[in-house]
Formats: structure tokens, C-alpha cells, sequence
């Protein structure tokens, strides 16, 4: 079984996710896509606006009508700082006899080397970085100063360029805006029930 381990805030979860995930397990063979949401990411000062729960409601809603995802709570069960090599070798441990693969975008791979132990996620967990049409590519130089083989465990797959970011659905929904085709209806609804990003609360 080859599986792919996606992680991120996904606050909110929205159409680009899924296409890029989408994208990354049919290049990739992958038989699953693992949808992992953080607590708090060591890189990022701040904490997600909706909490785990709702997050992983949003998760679950976006993701109901496609077998090949699946989702995990294993970093929000954990609480505290989310560190990838932690939540990889736990998933490893639950997925007996699986190829689990990391799934990192160009900006991620980019900052590995920041990362704790970013030379065992590269060997053991095989990243498989996305790359948006007309974006530039991962900085191999940088890679490769994590790990000299960088370039041979590395694989990159072009995924679709849509330009929607959770930060600016945030900030639509805060300004009354419509997020409506930005993200599955399910999530939407989600939004509105428990007044997600709304200034008002």
C-alpha cells in the first residue's frame, strides 16, 4: 500500500488542496492521501483560527465523496508543536508494511533544512513536493545541502495552479465576502454554522 501523508493548518481546507492532492495520487500511485491537520506548525507564530475539531469536521466534509482520502488526527490527539518526523513515524507505525511518502509543497521543501531531522524525511519518507504550473521548482542547491542524494529521493509532481489561499478565505469571510466555489459547499456550510473567521464571532 502506497501512501501519501499530507499535512498542513488547513483552516480552511478549500479546492486547492484538494486538486493538488488529487494530482499528487494519480502521478504518484498513491492508494491513499492522508489528510493530517497541525496543532500549531514549529515555523509559524501563529495558531490556527478554527479549532481541531472543526477543522477536521471541514476535513471529513471536503473529502466524503473521494475513497482515496483519508484523514488523520494524530497531531491534534498529540497537542503542542506539530514536528513532521514525529507525526511520519507514528503514521509509519499505524500503516503496517505501508510506503509512506511525505507530501510538501515547493515553499516546504524549500525550508527543510530548518526542519527537525530533514535528512531522515528525505531517505526514509521519499517527499513527494508540489509544484504549481509556472511556479519555480524546488532550490536543489538547498536540498542537497540537507542531503546529497536530495535530487534521487525527491519526486516532484505539477499539480493545478489555483491561486486560492485559507489566508485570504479567512479574510473574504471576516469582510462579508462570498467564499462560495473556493471551497466544497460541505465546508461552506461548516463556515456558516459555527461562524468561522467572522469578526463578529
Amino acid at each position: 500500500m502506497r501512501v501519501g501523508v499530507y499535512g498542513g493548518t488547513f483552516d480552511p481546507i478549500h479546492f486547492g488542496h484538494l486538486a493538488a492532492a488529487e494530482a499528487v495520487r494519480e502521478a504518484a500511485l498513491l492508494d491513499l492521501v492522508l489528510f493530517v491537520p497541525n496543532w500549531q506548525q514549529p515555523l509559524k507564530a501563529d495558531a490556527p483560527l478554527a479549532d481541531g475539531v472543526q477543522r477536521l469536521a471541514m476535513i471529513q466534509a471536503a473529502i466524503a465523496d473521494n475513497p482515496a482520502f483519508g484523514m488523520s488526527d494524530v497531531e491534534l490527539m498529540r497537542r503542542g508543536r506539530s514536528f513532521t518526523i514525529t507525526t511520519l513515524d507514528e503514521l509509519r507505525g499505524q500503516f503496517a508494511n505501508a510506503d509512506i511518502h511525505f507530501i510538501v509543497g515547493v515553499d516546504g521543501a524549500n525550508d527543510m533544512a530548518r526542519w527537525r531531522l530533514p535528512e531522515r524525511i528525505l531517505e526514509e519518507y521519499r517527499p513527494i513536493v508540489m509544484l504549481r504550473a509556472g511556479w519555480p521548482g524546488p532550490d536543489w542547491a538547498v536540498l542537497e545541502r540537507v542531503h546529497p542524494l536530495a535530487k534521487r529521493f525527491i519526486r516532484v509532481v505539477e499539480v493545478p495552479a489555483l491561486n486560492i489561499a485559507s489566508s485570504d478565505l479567512r479574510a473574504q469571510v471576516a469582510g462579508g465576502r462570498s467564499i462560495r466555489y473556493l471551497v466544497p459547499e460541505a465546508v461552506r456550510d461548516i463556515i456558516d454554522r459555527d461562524r468561522l473567521y467572522r469578526l463578529d464571532g
